[in-house]
């Protein structure tokens, strides 16, 4: 297998790459009760109102963090709970730019069961409104069809101990290219 070639056929030349917007990094962690598959999410006020926007506590990296460390930062943030445990990878999702984004890869996070002192001790920050603790099939109705299908590659990523790759909350298709 021979090196990469810069610029390959088809791409286009690195001093054009100053034109394409610089990608976000995220990390998010997706929760559970003990009994294994409820997850927590949380609504932003500021989306409140139907249809409300749930998401599982999340946000970009700073300065210099591994996506691990921004994930416990953003559950402490953002829902007062200090994991202390460890956290599993499970899945990475990959954004193209939307309106005023740039284009934002998430990383995202098993805590593994949270305790129930934990669940009893969750205080959202102000700016979200009100967690909730469901079965997976119970989000169904509660998101929009590219959440349940993120949060289901998620779930069953973690039951099944290994990683899914999504895009756009889908699972994506992907391969290595070798020359």
């Amino acid at each position: 297998m021979g090196g990469t070639r810069w610029p390959r056929p088809g791409f286009p030349a690195r001093s054009s790459s100053r034109r394409f917007p610089a990608p976000c990094t995220a990390a998010a962690c997706c929760s559970s009760t003990r009994t294994g598959s409820c997850c927590s999410y949380t609504t932003p006020t500021a989306r409140a109102g139907p249809p409300q926007r749930w998401w599982a506590p999340g946000g970009l990296l700073e300065g210099g963090e591994a996506p691990e460390q921004a994930a416990r930062r953003e559950v402490l943030e953002e829902t007062g709970v200090l994991l202390d445990g460890p956290l599993v990878p499970v899945g990475v999702d990959f954004l193209p730019p939307a309106e005023d984004w740039p284009p934002v890869s998430t990383y995202f996070f098993s805590t593994g069961p949270l305790t129930w002192e934990q669940v009893a001790s969750v205080t959202l920050s102000e700016a979200h409104d009100e967690p909730r603790f469901r079965e997976l099939a119970d989000w169904n109705d509660q998101v929009s069809a590219t959440i349940h299908a993120r949060l289901t590659g998620l779930v069953t990523a973690f039951a099944t101990e290994s990683q899914v790759v999504l895009h756009c909350g889908r699972r994506a298709a992907h391969h290595l290219e070798t020359e």
